[in-house]
């Protein structure tokens, strides 16, 4: 996937709208490209910032208000089953 211009400044409103820590910016770019991109999945082992429960419904809300869909976040596991 493409780092675009739209992507950067998504992931920039992600970390600064959510409790990502600043150095958690790769994180929120991961995520970023998905929804600019318009994934259906996002699978990751990343529970820390990625495939986090407590802040899932707040990416979706930020998403939403960028016209943006978030990607079903899962584990590769979850998803096998």
């Amino acid at each position: 996937m493409e780092v675009t211009d739209e992507s950067i400044e998504f992931a920039k409103f992600l970390v600064t709208e959510t409790p990502f820590p600043k150095n958690a910016a790769i994180d929120a770019l991961h995520i970023s490209i998905a929804c600019v991109h318009r994934m259906d999945f996002i699978l990751t082992w990343n529970f820390k910032h990625i495939a986090n429960a407590s802040i899932r419904s707040k990416l979706e809300i930020l998403a939403n208000s960028k016209e943006l869909k978030l990607p079903v976040i899962s584990t590769p596991e979850e998803l096998l089953f």
